[in-house]
């Protein structure tokens, strides 16, 4: 197994300013230095994928205020210049207070495997990425440099199931991944859709989610009563009519089928025990639960 990395944040901050200060150029405040922004270029392999404006401005504001309190991590480049591996959101709110320069600390780091691995675990530890944005960085260890899941276990200090469910995220489709990245839908929901396998189904079910604002168990439940009908009669299935069959199925927390006909048609509301069918009858009449 590789050897972790997962040493915690203190591990990349240099404790000996005089060792530093030989290795690295600028101006020496205790622990770090002060580099110019365009001294510094974004990491290409940046787990982080998502900067929320709003936020940056706010961070902006604060930096007016009282400065960058947390100095960047940073690693020289053969170029001269020096590539973040974690604090992107600090450098680019700093650039929008209207700063030159940016506290930082410099770590050495040999290959871009080490820089993905240093931006993970920063990140993971202070909770700083989105699920989508931690399962393509563990992705991306895993095509490039040959990681198992144990491994990305004990960098990111995860059990082995944790991070194979996370991974498992991204058989979602991009649709569903980009609302769980806005924070439109949870992780809790996003699993919940995993047991579907017809993507256009997944969609539809998770703007469901978002325009309706269900619950995890909502979903699990929509998900679990749902049975897989054939191809050819999804095809025949009236997309408004599939919507309003999802709608029902929430309101009755059971399976409901919609069978249009040209006279009119059925509607099949699924109940398992007589507590279900006296819920169910009393939901209908309006009466209390």
């Amino acid at each position: 197994m590789k050897k972790p990395l997962g040493r915690g944040l203190d591990s990349l901050i240099p404790r000996n300013s005089e060792e530093a200060q030989a290795k690295h150029s600028g101006v020496v405040t205790s622990n770090f230095f002060e580099l110019g922004l365009t001294e510094i270029v974004p990491n290409d392999n940046q787990p982080r994928r998502v900067f929320d404006k709003e936020l940056l401005e706010e961070l902006a504001e604060s930096i007016k205020l009282k400065g960058v309190i947390q100095p960047v991590i940073v690693t020289k480049l053969d170029s001269g210049k020096y590539m973040i591996i974690e604090g992107e959101r600090r450098w680019r709110a700093s650039g929008i207070a209207g700063r030159q320069s940016i506290p930082v600390v410099v770590r050495n780091t040999d290959t871009a495997k080490e820089r993905l691995e240093l931006a993970l675990i920063t990140n993971a530890q202070r909770e700083d990425l989105n699920p989508v944005e931690l399962a393509v960085a563990y992705q991306k260890l895993m095509d490039e440099h040959s990681y198992k899941h144990e491994d990305l276990g004990v960098i990111v200090g995860k059990s082995r199931s944790a991070v194979t469910n996370r991974l498992r995220l991204l058989n979602l489709p991009k649709e569903v991944l980009d609302l769980i990245e806005k924070k439109e839908i949870s992780e809790g929901h996003a699993r919940a859709l995993l047991s579907l396998d017809d993507k256009a189904e997944i969609i539809r079910i998770a703007n469901i989610i978002r325009d309706k604002n269900l619950s995890v168990r909502d979903v699990e439940n929509m998900v679990k009563s749902r049975s897989k009908p054939s191809e050819k009669h999804e095809k025949k299935q009236d997309a408004n009519i599939l919507e309003l069959a999802n709608e029902m199925e929430v309101f009755f927390n059971s399976k409901v089928d919609i069978k249009p006909s040209k006279k009119g048609g059925v509607i099949n509301i699924k109940y398992n025990s007589d507590d279900e069918l006296d819920t169910i009858i009393k939901k209908i009449r309006g009466e209390q639960c």
